[in-house]
């Protein structure tokens, strides 16, 4: 099972703030506290997927030029297994 983050949105002039990054981490603990695999979101190249790599994310899949012009990225966040 894995959190799916389906909205994610920071208004311009919250930015730069780490408002973004906490909302992430707060995905991830809740991941965490349901014995979740990981946390997978999916975003546009012209939205953040710059973003999220800097959060430890990885790209495991793309549709190129979907929609027009940009692609869409599918990302996810493994965590580390409970012992």
């Amino acid at each position: 099972m894995v959190v799916f983050v389906e909205l994610l949105f920071v208004p311009e002039f919250l930015r730069r703030q780490k408002l973004g990054t906490q909302l992430m981490n707060a995905a991830g603990q809740l991941a965490r506290e349901r014995k979740c695999v990981g946390v997978w979101l999916e975003t546009y190249g012209f939205q953040a997927p710059a973003f999220y790599k800097t959060l430890g994310y990885e790209v495991f899949g793309q549709l190129p030029d979907h929609a027009r012009g940009s692609g869409r990225f599918f990302l996810r966040k493994m965590l580390a297994a409970s012992v």
